[in-house]
């Protein structure tokens, strides 16, 4: 999954999955499935269909009675790309010293990808800062960014707290054999 957003924003590397439900969500997961997702999703969709029909920044009356979403990203069009189909954003970190193409990550897509950066491309988990500079440099959607990363990190920091307190009495069983 986040192999794909990597392809999608341009990565030149790629890597394979082998988790079985990686495995069995194969096509959702795909560039293919994320250009299906995205042209299923109503506002990336909309923005989409804009900027495919003109270049120019279309007047606010035409997105004004559409989502907060749609807004969002209207405010966005200078920023914006399609690549290879797909709806990216231009993100320059704030020293300017970097950029990085997000992809526009459709509403279905958002709660799998935020566990599966949480847990890390390696298995350890982030921590918030971590989560949110590798979210950062793969993926946007608008509006609810910061309130998503927020539930995330609440759910998963008691659920790591259990881990690491049955990982600690593994390691404190172990040392006293």
């Amino acid at each position: 999954m986040v192999n794909a957003v990597s392809a999608a924003k341009g990565s030149p590397t790629q890597t394979t999955d082998t988790n079985p439900t990686a495995e069995e969500n194969a096509g959702f997961w795909s560039l293919e499935g994320l250009r299906t997702a995205q042209k299923d999703d109503p506002d990336i969709s909309y923005i989409m269909n804009l900027m495919e029909s003109s270049t120019e920044k279309p007047k606010f009356e035409s997105v004004s009675s559409q989502s907060e979403d749609v807004r969002v990203l209207w405010g966005l069009w200078p920023r914006l790309r399609i690549w290879n189909g797909i709806l990216q954003r231009r993100f320059e970190s704030l020293d300017g010293t970097s950029v990085a193409w997000q992809v526009i990550l459709p509403k279905n897509m958002k709660k799998e990808f935020l566990t599966v950066i949480h847990g890390g491309m390696t298995g350890g988990h982030l921590a918030r800062m971590r989560t949110a500079a590798s979210i950062q440099a793969r993926a946007y959607w608008p509006t609810t960014w910061s309130t998503d990363l927020d539930a995330l990190s609440k759910r998963m920091s008691s659920l790591c707290a259990v881990l690491q307190g049955l990982r600690n009495q593994k390691n404190h069983a172990y040392r006293h054999r």
